[in-house]
C-alpha cells in the first residue's frame, strides 16, 4: 500500500457541525482512510472466527449434549480439567487462556473503575442510544437479528442481556479467568459461531449483498460500540475522563477483542485506532435500510420495559413517552439528523434542551468529584450498586438468558 495515497472524504456520519468538529477533537488525529486501507478492511467481510467455527463443527460431530458439556466444564474449570480434550476445544481455550504480553493489569483495573462509576447513565445512556441504535445503521449486520424474528418482543430482552454482559465484563476483576465477565465473553463468542453456522445453512442468506454472517467486520464493529460511543457519549453528558482513564478504557476493550477472536490486523490498539475503525465502519457498513428502521423502532418501543414501567394507565404512558423522547433526542444529537430521520427517531427539540441541562449539571458534579478526596472511590461504589440493582429488575422482567446458552 502506498502510504502517500490520498485520504478519502468523511462518510455522512462525520460530516456537518458539530460532529465534524467533535471527531477531530475526540479522535485527536486525522482518522480518514485511504482507498487501499478501505479495501483491506473490506477483505474481512467474509472472515469468521476460525477457532470458534472449528469448535462448533467439532461439537456437532459429538453425541448430543456432549460438546456443550465439555465446553462448559472448560469454561468453569479450565481446559486442564477436561481430560483428552478434543482438538478444536483445546485450541480454542489455549487462545483465550493465554494472556497476551501487552496486557496491562493496572490499566484493566483503572478502566473498570472508570466505567463502573458512570452508574445508571453508563447503562441507560450510550449503551442503548448510541451503541445499539447507532449499530442498527449497519444494515448487513442487522440481517441476523431480523432473521431471529419477533423484534418487538425480543428488543427488551436483547438489551437486558447486553447490559448484563457489559456490567459483568466491566466490573472490577471482570476479565480475570474465573470471573463471570470472562466466562460471558467466551460463551458469547461460541454463541456467535453457532449463529454463524446456522445462518450459513439458510437458503435465504445472501452472501453477495450481506457478506458472511457475524463476520470479522461485524465483530470489531460490535467491540468499538462499547468504547468509542461510550466515552464520547458520556463526555457529551458531562462526564469527565482523564487521559489516563481513556487510554485504560481502550486498552481494556483491546483485550476483550482478543478474547472475542478478532483478527489482530483490525483489533484497535488504542483510542485513535478505535476511531479509525469507527470511520471504516461508517464508510463501508452504515448503509441503513428498512430493517435498520424496524430495529430502531423496536428499541424505542422497548423504553417502558427498559425502565421497568408496566401498565397501560395514562401516567405510565406519559412517563414512557417522556423517557422515549429523551432517549431519542440523545440518539438524534449523537447520530445526526440524517441518520435519525432514516431510523425514524422523532425530533423533539425541548428534550434536546433537557439533555443540555443534564450535561451541565453532571459536568458540575464531575468537577466536584475530581476535587473532593474520596469522591471518586465513592462514585465507583455507588455506580456498581445502582447498576446491578437496576439490572436485577430489568433481567427479571424481560426473562433474559444470562447463561448465553441460547443459540
Amino acid at each position: 500500500m502506498a502510504l502517500d495515497e490520498q485520504r478519502l472524504p468523511h462518510p455522512p456520519l462525520f460530516r456537518g457541525f458539530p460532529r465534524n468538529l467533535a471527531v477531530r477533537l475526540l479522535a485527536g488525529t486525522d482518522i480518514r482512510a485511504t482507498e487501499a486501507q478501505l479495501e483491506s478492511f473490506r477483505g474481512f467481510a467474509h472472515a469468521g472466527d476460525p477457532l470458534a467455527d472449528a469448535l462448533v463443527e467439532e461439537m456437532r460431530a459429538l453425541p448430543a449434549g456432549e460438546g456443550r458439556r465439555l465446553f462448559e466444564r472448560a469454561v468453569e474449570e479450565g481446559i486442564g480439567a477436561v481430560s483428552d480434550a478434543p482438538g478444536a476445544l483445546a485450541a480454542f481455550f489455549e487462545q483465550v487462556e493465554s494472556v497476551p504480553c501487552w496486557v496491562d493489569l493496572d490499566k484493566l483495573e483503572l478502566a473498570s473503575r472508570a466505567m463502573t462509576r458512570t452508574g445508571l447513565l453508563g447503562v441507560y445512556g450510550p449503551l442503548p442510544d448510541l451503541a445499539l441504535m447507532g449499530g442498527y445503521l449497519a444494515s448487513r449486520a442487522d440481517k441476523v437479528l431480523v432473521r431471529a424474528g419477533d423484534l418487538d418482543k425480543k428488543a427488551p430482552r436483547r438489551l437486558a442481556e447486553t447490559a448484563h454482559w457489559w456490567v459483568e465484563v466491566t466490573s472490577s476483576g471482570g476479565l480475570e479467568r474465573s470471573a463471570e465477565g470472562f466466562k460471558g465473553i467466551v460463551r458469547v463468542r461460541l454463541t456467535h459461531a453457532h449463529i454463524r453456522a446456522a445462518m450459513a445453512r439458510r437458503p435465504d442468506w445472501d452472501y453477495d449483498e450481506w457478506d458472511a454472517p457475524i463476520n470479522q467486520i461485524h465483530t470489531v464493529g460490535t467491540l468499538i460500540l462499547f468504547s468509542v460511543p461510550f466515552t464520547a457519549g458520556l463526555r457529551a453528558l458531562g462526564f469527565r475522563f482523564s487521559a489516563k482513564e481513556r487510554a485504560a478504557i481502550f486498552h481494556f476493550w483491546r483485550y476483550v477483542g482478543h478474547l472475542m477472536g478478532i483478527d489482530p490486523e483490525i483489533l484497535p490498539a488504542d483510542e485513535a485506532d478505535a476511531w479509525r475503525i469507527t470511520w471504516l465502519e461508517a464508510a463501508t457498513e452504515f448503509v441503513p435500510d428498512e430493517d435498520s428502521r424496524r430495529l430502531a423502532q423496536a428499541m424505542l418501543d422497548a423504553t417502558a420495559a427498559t425502565h421497568g414501567l408496566a401498565g397501560d394507565d395514562p401516567a405510565t404512558r406519559l412517563a414512557a413517552w417522556i423517557l422515549a423522547s429523551l432517549h431519542g433526542s440523545y440518539s438524534r444529537l449523537a447520530l445526526g439528523n440524517h441518520s435519525a430521520d432514516v431510523l425514524g427517531i422523532p425530533n423533539r427539540p425541548p428534550f434536546h434542551a433537557a439533555l443540555g441541562a443534564l450535561a451541565i449539571a453532571n459536568f458540575g458534579l464531575e468537577t466536584a468529584r475530581r476535587r473532593v478526596p474520596g469522591a471518586t472511590r465513592l462514585s465507583v461504589f455507588a455506580g456498581e450498586k445502582t447498576r446491578r440493582a437496576a439490572l436485577r429488575r430489568f433481567t427479571r422482567q424481560t426473562q433474559a438468558d444470562l447463561t448465553y446458552t441460547r443459540e
